[in-house]
């Protein structure tokens, strides 16, 4: 964070929202021991007024003393309040003022200049209770003018001492300074906490910054781990669905469009990556033409929506894996037009984090090498399932051609290709039965008899009556009929 300028004598912050925050964190970092401060003074004063109301007999020094005591019981309950703590500052600041006020008329009457309780009392308002500048000096000011005028009045009275002006000017002398280096100090400690505030919040969006890089790299277990300095993680996690999903001719494209294959890749990676929360996937990787998700991961189930996760893990990753390929047969991707060809096995992995500088998770095991090798004996366009994921999915549902192939370092693996009905063929039937409901109704608005027989009336009879009939009408009729079949 740049560094931020603050107000020169009240050291406030100019952001009026950053100045709320800083006061609010105030308040909730020091409340608890001005409470503290608070009972224990109460209690000392109790206790030290009943030793003294029974040595002494003072009727006026008693009242006194009772009168403070009932004061301080009774800012010990109101500091228990919610008023309190919304009027945090004002309110320190009114029973500071009725603690000076009970000093001042207490040294009156016991005829004492109170210098020990003024130098304490400097000392407290400077170190506990950080009020801003202007209200430390104005209650050091309410201390200090009345002690000036009693050793002024002692002066006085005896003038004739050379001794008494020396220990006069002493107390004044030592009782400024102490003023004066007690709201330095507190000024100090003002700025030392900003400071502090600012880093923290400094802190907390570099914080946020590497949680952001990390929910990249990593699933949010992962991430939770590695912010709680857990670099080591090494689990099975069970029997998972891996897809692999592959480019086809991935180096002519990039002769092709140069550096515009970094954005060709980027829109398709996210667009995959909305599928895989859409279908309570998880992304694991995507290395150059490659795209790689698994679903079944026991960490990261609970991290999907419910309805993604009515299916097996491996009916999510083909229902993704449907989604990917319709999406690049469908659409043109920086004017250039796709293949790819995607692989799904079904088996047991386990998942690590992986490196220290740039950690990374990982799926590690014989069905990740088995997945990639599905779907480099894969064809254009197509999904391929090895016998492991097929047995999962099988179902009326989906149609697969079994074949076997030859895979590196696998031998013979039976595969099964997934039967796809293509969109165009689906639009291109909705669109005829959108055809064919207009013509009915063309018919029906010509010849109302016509929707009982439809044989009454031929094509030709039937254009020979349209232009009897009123022009918006038909339109109306039609469009109505039109949209409902798309």
């Amino acid at each position: 964070m740049s560094r931020i300028n603050v107000k020169r004598f009240s050291l406030a912050f100019p952001d009026k929202i950053l100045e709320r925050r800083y006061q609010y964190k105030k308040i909730e970092s020091s409340m608890w021991f001005v409470r503290f401060c608070y009972y224990v003074g109460t209690v000392i004063f109790i206790a030290s007024s009943i030793i003294i109301v029974s040595t002494q007999d003072s009727d006026n020094l008693n009242l006194a003393r009772f009168i403070a005591a009932v004061v301080l019981i009774v800012c010990c309950i109101y500091i228990n309040t919610n008023y309190y703590k919304k009027h945090y500052v004002l309110s320190n600041f009114v029973m500071l003022l009725l603690v000076i006020s009970f000093k001042l008329c207490y040294d009156y009457i016991k005829e004492d200049d109170g210098s020990m309780t003024t130098a304490i009392l400097i000392l407290i308002l400077s170190t506990f209770f950080l009020f801003e500048i202007y209200q430390m000096i104005l209650l050091n000011l309410l201390l200090l003018i009345p002690f000036y005028i009693q050793q002024y009045n002692n002066y006085k009275d005896l003038k004739d001492s050379e001794q008494t002006f020396y220990v006069v000017f002493s107390n004044y002398l030592l009782l400024t300074s102490l003023a004066v280096v007690s709201i330095y100090n507190g000024l100090q400690l003002e700025k030392q906490n900003r400071n502090e505030f600012l880093a923290s919040i400094n802190i907390d969006t570099q914080n946020s910054t590497y949680d952001n890089i990390l929910s990249i790299l990593v699933p949010d277990f992962v991430k939770t781990l590695l912010n709680r300095g857990i670099r080591y993680l090494a689990e099975d996690q069970g029997q998972v669905a891996i897809l692999f999903c592959d480019i086809c001719d991935f180096d002519d494209v990039i002769r092709d469009r140069g550096t515009q294959v970094v954005d060709i890749l980027d829109n398709l990676w996210r667009q995959f990556d909305k599928y895989c929360l859409e279908h309570g996937v998880q992304k694991i990787e995507t290395v150059g033409k490659t795209y790689m998700a698994c679903a079944g991961l026991k960490s990261t189930e609970r991290d999907f929506s419910e309805r993604a996760m009515t299916q097996n893990s491996t009916k999510r990753v083909v229902n993704m894996a449907i989604d990917m390929m319709n999406y690049v047969e469908e659409t043109t991707l920086e004017g250039m037009s796709l293949k790819i060809k995607i692989g799904v096995h079904y088996g047991r992995v386990i998942a690590g984090i992986i490196g220290e500088h740039k950690p990374q998770f990982s799926l590690i095991g014989d069905t990740v090498n088995t997945t990639s090798r599905v779907c480099s004996t894969g064809e254009k366009g197509k999904i391929i399932l090895s016998q492991e994921a097929f047995q999962e999915v099988k179902t009326r549902a989906l149609t697969f051609i079994m074949r076997e192939v030859d895979a590196k370092g696998k031998g013979k693996l039976k595969t099964y290709i997934l039967q796809r009905e293509k969109r165009q063929k689906k639009h291109a039937e909705r669109a005829e039965r959108g055809r064919n409901e207009v013509f009915r109704t063309l018919r029906t608005l010509v010849n109302p008899d016509a929707m009982f027989d439809s044989s009454r009336m031929d094509d030709s009879s039937m254009s020979s009556h349209l232009i009897a009939l009123p022009h918006q009408e038909i339109i109306n009729s039609a469009t109505v009929k039109g949209n409902q079949f798309g």
